[in-house]
């Protein structure tokens, strides 16, 4: 493991048991047995670290989704594939998708910003997996005519809504992922 990359771990792990705000620079290079000036040798600012976890743990998730419903013989088995592998990717990711859904900061992604430049297009991109399962089931008929757009984006609050109240824990509440997968078969086919 590269320093670059011991720090990238070490800041995840930090940014998920203090919060974003809460965790010192000099704490992250602490852990990483660097000096803090090292740490800056390889991010500009912690916002830049926050950027490069947020932006590989993006990646990983659409990749590995894409890869889950490319071959789905219907776009309602491919909604429903999506849906459970967001669950899963977040249990097994929980340190990083912690961070995605507890302290996205949304200046990263101001228009002009890097951030913006990076991310925005990771965001849409996850988006089009949603429009792509719903157009995929509405042309093969297992998901009724519905609003593609505005249906896509409630489906994405679905996902990330129950990740964060599963993570965040203050209610205990159990594992969603099948009930949330009955809730689309159920209100789209």
């Amino acid at each position: 493991m590269t320093r670059r990359q011991a720090l990238l771990r070490h800041a995840a792990e930090l940014f998920a048991a203090r919060g974003y705000a809460a965790t010192p620079t000099a704490e992250i290079a602490s852990q990483a047995e660097v000096a803090e000036g090292t740490l800056f040798h390889h991010f500009k600012t912690k916002d830049a670290m926050l950027l490069e976890i947020l932006s590989g743990v993006f990646d990983r998730h659409f990749q590995q989704a894409r890869s889950r419903i490319e071959d789905a013989p219907t776009g309602l088995w491919a909604l429903e594939a999506l849906v459970e592998f967001h669950f899963s990717f977040a249990r097994d990711h929980r340190d990083e998708m912690l961070l995605a859904v507890r302290d996205f900061p949304y200046h990263l992604v101001a228009p002009g910003s890097d951030g913006h430049t990076e991310l925005m297009p990771k965001i849409r991109r996850h988006l089009g997996l949603f429009v792509g399962c719903l157009e995929q089931g509405i042309a093969d008929g297992s998901i009724r005519l519905v609003p593609v757009a505005e249906t896509a984006h409630l489906l994405r609050s679905l996902v990330i809504g129950t990740t964060r109240v599963t993570l965040l824990g203050p209610l205990d509440a159990p594992d969603m992922t099948r009930a949330a997968v009955e809730l689309c078969r159920r209100g789209l086919s």
